[in-house]
């Protein structure tokens, strides 16, 4: 790893740690940085940062949980640019739901009409919490992100381990994390983990992504 790389993945984690309180945010912010990295804080008052994401831009992109948006920050001016907001996002005081994964294209910004990215967030759909994930396009000329597509919706979502992380992998498909949903814990003992099988064909076909159709009860 280079010199510049190291100091931008430490940029990265102080972003981070930037939007958040607590212990644990104390105990960065008194730390020394390890030997040959510095330490410069971007930005504040974020609402709460959950996925970072260096941009072919040059920029770091982020989701805020509870902010429910998605900014750009320059790392050379620490400048916060909106890129979207989303007040339809279902996110809990205190929970893990919200404004969560992030992935951009591999192609973003090629020049070859894939300016994509991707975003899961938790909503409520008859009063119950459901998470979707939806394409965006990225309009350089307004820094914004424009024309959602709507991927996947109805899939499962709760305030306790949510997870919801977007990669794509090396076959440019791209993955998502489901998380248990806290199941099989506390108040959600008798809620098997639906995060540990697939869907069957039937659930497939009819876009049924909670498990409904094969759930039973422990206790």
């Amino acid at each position: 790893m280079t010199a510049a790389s190291r100091r931008m993945v430490a940029l990265l984690v102080v972003l981070a740690l930037a939007g958040s309180t607590g212990v644990g945010a104390c105990a960065a912010d008194a730390a020394a940085p390890a030997p040959g990295f510095t330490k410069r804080v971007l930005a504040t008052d974020l609402g709460n940062p959950y996925e970072i994401v260096m941009g072919p831009d040059g920029m770091v992109w982020a989701t805020e949980k509870s902010g429910k948006r998605i900014i750009r920050v320059d790392p050379a001016t620490a400048a916060v640019h909106v890129a979207l907001e989303l007040p339809e996002a279902s996110a809990s005081p205190n929970g893990q739901d919200g404004v969560l994964g992030l992935a951009l294209h591999p192609d973003l910004l090629r020049g070859v009409g894939r300016d994509h990215v991707y975003v899961s967030y938790s909503y409520l759909a008859a009063a119950q919490p459901r998470l979707k994930i939806v394409r965006y396009t990225y309009d350089g000329a307004s820094q914004r992100l424009g024309d959602p597509v709507e991927l996947l919706s109805g899939l499962p979502s709760g305030i306790d381990h949510q997870a919801a992380r977007l990669r794509f992998g090396p076959d440019r498909k791209l993955y998502y994390a489901i998380g248990d949903q806290g199941a099989n814990q506390f108040e959600t003992k008798c809620r098997p983990i639906e995060a540990q099988r697939l869907p069957t064909a039937a659930e497939v076909a009819a876009r049924d992504w909670t498990g409904r159709s094969r759930r039973t009860t422990r206790c």
